[in-house]
């Protein structure tokens, strides 16, 4: 049997060298590699008995960096439609007052509203796009317009 100590000396290197090339740079890579083995060592009783250790270990960081990388992207593009105005139109004075109490939301709302008003997904795309339920995003889009409401009164 193979201790945990051992087994995290030998691979944590390349399990982060990996995991780095995903998230796009040594140090995310490196904050991957360590939810990865952290996440190995609470079921390592398991996961050292498996054929390929390393290979398991490996998958989890991929799959962790690759939801990171998703996740960062995800949340660029709902930043660039945030600040984007149409062509030739300027920025109005209600849009910008509105687009200041969206990001007032907290992060969950503030992405459940943008990708349901602006973008136009349903709560099941949104949901599976935010890896969540459709419940929490009902309950986002139910809190975030009470709060738009409170926020904004009668402003059109």
């Amino acid at each position: 049997m193979t201790k945990f100590g051992d087994f995290f000396r030998e691979t944590y290197a390349p399990v982060a060298l990996v995991a780095g090339s995903i998230a796009g740079s040594w140090a995310e890579g490196e904050e991957v590699a360590q939810e990865a083995f952290t996440r190995v060592h609470q079921d390592w009783d398991r996961v050292q008995n498996l054929d390929n250790p390393g290979a398991w270990t490996r998958r989890v960081a991929i799959n962790l960096a690759l939801n990171r990388r998703r996740s960062a992207t995800r949340e660029e593009r709902a930043v660039e439609r945030l600040v984007e105005t149409p062509a030739g139109e300027p920025p109005t004075a209600s849009n910008i007052v509105i687009w200041q109490a969206v990001a007032e939301l907290a992060p969950q709302q503030r992405a459940a509203i943008v990708l349901h008003y602006h973008d136009g997904y349903s709560t099941a795309d949104i949901a599976e796009m935010l890896e969540t339920t459709v419940t929490a995003v009902t309950t986002s889009l139910h809190k975030a317009r009470a709060r738009l409401a409170e926020t904004l009164g009668d402003t059109p």
